[in-house]
């Protein structure tokens, strides 16, 4: 499961796939307690869950949220999805040090790729010392999996054959008689495939990726109002990927 706590990013890459900005909308704290509250409950607690954005530590309570879950949920383990700006900023660095100081909190990726994001070179000038400062964090160079989203949708590279990204989310729930969304993540985390679904700034439960795919549910539902809105959702075409489906092809 992907948490999206901002929209606000300061590299603002073409590859992007949820328009990400400078100016981008936080996380409420009302919103934030909406999920914390969702996520407690047995089931809907996810395995892993991906800390994301936007770019995370641009979130004001960034440290406090990320905190507070890792405790709320101890057995969930946490991965935390950067664009590696943190890095430059010793305040923010020394909380994600702290943060990558707990046990469940197993992971820090830092993405880039020079065709992408415009601080590559300053984040690949950093990567030995970046991965020599905690055992934790990462520097994912490349292998950027594109969708027609956001402003992603102008670029060539992205892949017009694939399928949507939430292809293996509605197959699954047309094959399957899920009780709980927890059901579905623990088959899909059996396969591999960590990212679905996920919860946008506004508390939306998402089957793709980005925050621009249609929603199927909120975190405020109950578990009944959810299971039927995985049921009932179906490709919204947004990405004009639905041709595809014919291919059967997963994600």
């Amino acid at each position: 499961m992907i948490l999206e706590l901002t929209l606000a990013c300061n590299e603002m890459c073409s590859h992007c796939m949820v328009d990400a900005v400078p100016t981008g909308r936080h996380m409420t704290e009302k919103t934030l307690d909406d999920v914390i509250h969702f996520l407690i409950k047995r089931e809907n607690e996810p395995n892993i869950l991906q800390i994301s954005g936007g770019e995370f530590t641009l979130h004001p309570f960034f440290y406090t949220t990320i905190y507070i879950l890792s405790d709320v949920l101890p057995d969930t383990k946490f991965i935390l999805e950067s664009n590696g700006s943190f890095w430059f900023d010793k305040r923010k660095k020394d909380l994600v040090r702290e943060l990558l100081s707990k046990e469940n909190i197993i992971g820090l990726q830092i993405r880039t790729d020079k065709r992408y994001y415009p601080n590559y070179e300053k984040i690949m000038a950093a990567k030995a010392e970046i991965e020599a400062w905690n055992s934790k964090a990462s520097v994912l160079e490349g292998e950027i999996s594109l969708i027609p989203m956001g402003r992603a949708k102008n670029l060539i590279e992205t892949n017009p054959d694939r399928s949507p990204q939430c292809t293996n989310f509605i197959m699954f729930n047309k094959q399957r008689d899920f009780k709980t969304l927890k059901e579905f993540m623990d088959l899909y985390n059996s396969m591999g495939k960590v990212c679905s679904p996920m919860i946008d700034v506004d508390g939306n439960l998402h089957a793709g990726e980005s925050c621009l795919c249609k929603p199927f549910a909120k975190v405020t539902d109950t578990n009944d109002e959810i299971v039927r809105g995985m049921k009932a959702h179906d490709f919204c075409g947004k990405c004009n990927l639905k041709v595809n489906f014919n291919n059967l092809r997963t994600l």
